[in-house]
């Protein structure tokens, strides 16, 4: 099966009345709805998807030199394994996140959103991890927006 993951964080100050009104229920360049959305396409044969909620997630880095590991609490991990065993997850801090939604296609394709609440601070420290700020290891090089921006970055389709 194909998957693709979607996160974006919820503008709170949209306003669903203006829309209605002015724009036929649409956002408009001064009322949107998403501040910023991450999409992104498991390109392997997917062939379990399972969402783990309010796990321990571990977070792995060489810093220096020197292999670290730091367990985050409260993590929602959003886990494919594709047919050739190959495990591909996605962590998020479960106090970021506002809600989810599910879709699932005939063919079996599955969709899956997940939305951020708006103000609360996180950390990427790469491609589909989101850290909530006091849960990131303190110490830790924080990246910037450039270091965990890999747009070439495929999710399962790499030689080995």
């Amino acid at each position: 099966m194909n998957v693709n993951i979607t996160v974006k964080e919820v503008n709170s100050h949209f306003d669903q009345a203006l829309a209605d009104r002015e724009y036929e229920g649409q956002e408009s360049a001064d009322n949107i709805l998403y501040n910023w959305e991450d999409e992104f396409e498991v390109k392997a044969d997917v062939k379990t998807f399972k969402i783990h909620n309010n796990t321990t997630y571990t977070l792995e880095a060489e810093i220096d030199g020197q292999r670290m590991s730091h367990e985050i609490l409260g993590t929602s991990i959003i886990e494919c394994v594709t047919s050739d065993e190959q495990i591909m997850q996605f962590a998020i801090s479960r106090k970021l996140i506002k809600d989810t939604k599910k879709i699932t296609r005939e063919n079996g394709d599955i969709r899956f959103f997940v939305f951020l609440k708006d103000g609360k601070k996180h950390i990427s420290p790469f491609s589909g991890t989101y850290i909530a700020r006091e849960d990131f290891p303190k110490g830790w090089p924080v990246p910037t927006e450039e270091e965990n921006t890999d747009d070439d970055f495929d999710f399962g389709d790499e030689e080995e």
